[in-house]
């Protein structure tokens, strides 16, 4: 909790753009895509990157570009960066239980391994939401 309250503080903007590379095989990218315009939630916590750069060179396919307004109550993630074994991946941590709103898919091109071939990857556009503990309560 004292990272989420110190993120808070020195988060400037309102918003925050997190990202997280993966490497999926096709049947759970199709489940991905069949969850666009739904709510999904995390059953353990979800490491991410404040750098697309970083995220990037985890992925394989698929790369996840979460929105984090620092105005949700909810939805609780910590700036892990400075205790983390990798100091260059600049992570952010969101909490177990944490629900997004999965807003779209898009293709995209990128030099995944620094090779200068341009790979298709798949950037699946979320953003954390409060949704999930409003239907909860009802």
């Amino acid at each position: 909790m004292k990272h989420f309250r110190r993120l808070k503080k020195i988060e400037t903007s309102p918003k925050l753009i997190l990202y997280r590379g993966l490497n999926l095989p096709e049947d759970e990218i199709e489940l991905l895509r069949q969850n666009v315009g739904k709510l999904v939630s995390t059953n353990g916590y979800l490491s991410t990157s404040r750098s697309r750069d970083v995220a990037v060179r985890f992925a394989n396919k698929v790369l996840m570009e979460i929105e984090m307004d620092m105005k949700l109550e909810t939805v609780i993630c910590a700036d892990i960066a400075d205790t983390s074994v990798f100091n260059d991946e600049d992570e952010v941590l969101f909490d177990i239980g944490a629900v997004f709103e999965m807003v779209n898919c898009v293709e995209e091109f990128e030099d995944i391994n620094d090779n200068s071939n341009m790979n298709k990857i798949l950037v699946f556009k979320m953003k954390a939401t409060d949704k999930g503990s409003e239907i909860a309560k009802e």
